[in-house]
């Protein structure tokens, strides 16, 4: 069995996934982005599957990404791609169960 991911790249995520954008986690984590992109990337390599689709101008979650917040907000795009848009935000315990 694999050991949860460290709660700094949850809190990670969490923030991430409230603002879609890696710049501005980094301003509210105080840590670069560079470290952002690592941890989010370390987390979708942990769990088998990508969180957010990146973007031109930001980021999307995915819908394994919107599960993990508990959201199911999701959208049909082109190409059978789903983007999910969060609101309000909860991390529920069930995701690590």
């Amino acid at each position: 069995m694999k050991p949860l991911p460290s709660l700094d790249v949850l809190k990670t995520f969490a923030v991430v996934a409230q603002r879609l954008n890696f710049t501005r986690a980094a301003d509210i984590l105080n840590i670069t982005q560079g470290a952002v992109s690592r941890q989010i990337s370390g987390l979708e390599a942990h769990l088998g599957y990508a969180l957010f689709v990146r973007q031109a101008r930001g980021l999307a979650l995915t819908p394994n990404g919107a599960m993990l917040t508990g959201t199911r907000d999701c959208h049909r795009r082109k190409r059978s791609t789903s983007i999910c848009s969060i609101s309000p935000f909860r991390l529920p315990c069930r995701a690590w169960a």
